[in-house]
């Protein structure tokens, strides 16, 4: 094997260790944005439905099925686009980890 080829080899493998590396910061990222989030799945939607709608309904849900008092949200909606026959699923924003 010559310098050139060794010298190559090395570089190669610094870029895959840093690609390895990045993905590995990426994916830490997204789990750590995630961490506040729920899906509820099963949820019917209802006629023309607000996104106030849909909160209240997931605090009624929560409340009555869970006995759980949801408290402060950041952010509720229904995932994908919206099918006639099919019940999206509902991401809810928590603004509190604990």
């Amino acid at each position: 094997m010559t310098l050139g080829e060794t010298s190559m080899k090395y570089s190669q493998s610094n870029i895959e260790s840093s690609i390895h590396k990045c993905q590995f910061g990426r994916d830490s990222l997204e789990n750590r944005m995630r961490r506040n989030n729920l899906i509820f799945k099963g949820l019917p939607k209802q006629p023309s439905e607000t996104w106030s709608d849909t909160e209240q309904i997931l605090r009624d849900f929560t409340l009555r099925h869970l006995e759980l008092d949801i408290g402060d949200v950041e952010r509720v909606h229904r995932l994908g686009r919206y099918c006639r026959d099919f019940h999206r699923p509902i991401v809810v924003k928590f603004l509190n980890f604990k």
